[in-house]
């Protein structure tokens, strides 16, 4: 199935954004913001895999306690979490770093689609033919 991205739809990029710009509402269907507390308040990004699951960091949950309320925001929608997956080899004590990464799942799924302002990160299509030594190695600065 297509994800609906086209090749401008999708920007990476391996340093923190500083002075950045707000983006225009709803230009970026892909990215949640993770809130704490009710109200909430802004504390992690994340980005829609599928109707039930978003990728984040490891650092942004891997210190909440079991009670501490939290949820994703995809401006209207509001999502609770179920729970979330860390990856094993995380080291909390460095906090960021290589495994600083982490899967939430929601309690309810979103609904993704041509036809809704919510749209799954575009993912390669994995072709076990493919030399992924022609790739740039991690930590490769990308121009």
């Amino acid at each position: 199935t297509s994800c609906g991205c086209g090749l401008n739809d999708v920007a990476i990029s391996l340093s923190r954004i500083a002075g950045g710009e707000d983006a225009v509402p709803y230009s970026w269907s892909m990215i949640v913001s993770m809130r704490l507390g009710n109200p909430g308040q802004h504390a992690c990004g994340g980005t829609i895999l599928t109707e039930r699951y978003i990728l984040t960091a490891a650092h942004c949950v891997g210190r909440l306690g079991p009670d501490e309320q939290y949820s994703i925001h995809i401006m209207p929608l509001i999502r609770r979490v179920r729970r979330f997956f860390i990856h094993p080899a995380w080291n909390k004590s460095i906090s960021t770093g290589p495994n600083d990464i982490a899967i939430l799942e929601l309690v309810t799924p979103l609904d993704v689609g041509l036809a809704s302002r919510t749209t799954r990160t575009c993912l390669p299509k994995l072709n076990a033919s493919i030399d992924i030594s022609r790739y740039p190695s991690n930590y490769t600065r990308l121009m």
